[in-house]
């Protein structure tokens, strides 16, 4: 975690990524526990609830066996310390393949708290007590099924969306509610030329909910915000980048970095062969 050291009115700027900035880090925890991040962690979003003076942040955390799970962690004092932070273990306990939450805090910090969360279809949780307290229940429909608030359309620009930032309240008392999807290029909505040679685009987009009933939804975009064209915007550079050199380990930390690695490097293969070299070097495009 970063400080920030901008004044207000001025441009964003945070401290230099240090030693002591990381929170988290890789555990060697027993696969299957609720912690376990041997391949660690992703996606941090973190609310500071004003009531109880508590940041809480939520996570994905990725275990040795390949699951990934939506986590929770808090913090009462300076947010920036590492020993500060509380791991409160799975959001969902006993499920699997859960991720990216985004946490809206009740009304005057009073419960019913609200959770966004998911990737495919974006779903919603409720917490009935204390802000700081990992007690989340899926909100379920009429026939016992996840409610899904942000669906996910086939063949359009959002034929996967994921959940993004916490819910933003607007000057009309909704929420504003930013989510990423991904599409195909040259599906109706997404970025009409393929110069990347990538087989999907991830793309913001947005949804207003209503701010006294967060499960409805008012409005939502039927195009994305924007669209990644160029290489360094899509994860296409960086292809020579060296790892850092590491201190020597155990035979186990050891086992597990080099799955680690082999599973990078046939990453990097499958981002390379997405990334066009015959790629214009300019391109001028009008295009809504």
């Amino acid at each position: 975690m970063s400080k920030l050291t901008s004044k207000p009115g001025e441009p964003l700027r945070f401290a230099p990524i240090t030693a002591d900035s990381v929170i988290f880090k890789p555990e060697q925890s027993t696969k299957g526990q609720p912690d376990d991040d041997t391949f660690g962690t992703e996606d941090p979003r973190v609310i500071y609830d004003q009531k109880s003076k508590t940041h809480v942040m939520t996570y994905t955390c990725y275990a040795g066996s390949g699951d990934y799970n939506l986590s929770m962690a808090t913090c009462m004092s300076d947010s920036s310390v590492a020993a500060c932070w509380q791991r409160k273990g799975r959001v969902f306990p006993g499920k699997t393949r859960t991720q990216s939450g985004s946490i809206l805090v009740g009304k005057g910090g009073q419960p019913p708290h609200w959770l966004v969360h998911g990737c495919g279809p974006i779903l919603l949780a409720r917490n009935d007590g204390s802000i700081g307290e990992n007690s989340w229940k899926q909100v379920n429909d009429s026939a016992g099924r996840p409610f899904v608030l942000i669906p996910k359309h086939k063949n359009e620009f959002d034929a996967a969306v994921e959940t993004g930032p916490m819910p933003m309240p607007l000057s009309d008392g909704n929420l504003l509610l930013i989510f990423n999807s991904v599409c195909k290029p040259g599906t109706p909505g997404c970025m009409p030329l393929n110069v990347l040679n990538s087989s999907v685009l991830y793309a913001p987009a947005w949804s207003i909910v209503n701010g006294s009933d967060i499960s409805q939804v008012l409005q939502r975009a039927t195009a994305p915000l924007l669209v990644p064209f160029a290489p360094w915007e899509s994860g296409c550079l960086g292809r020579g980048s060296r790892a850092m050199p590491r201190a020597k380990s155990s035979g186990l930390t050891r086992r597990r970095r080099a799955l680690s690695s082999q599973r990078a490097s046939a990453r990097r293969e499958q981002t390379s062969s997405r990334c066009s070299t015959a790629a214009p070097t300019a391109l001028s495009v009008l295009w809504r």
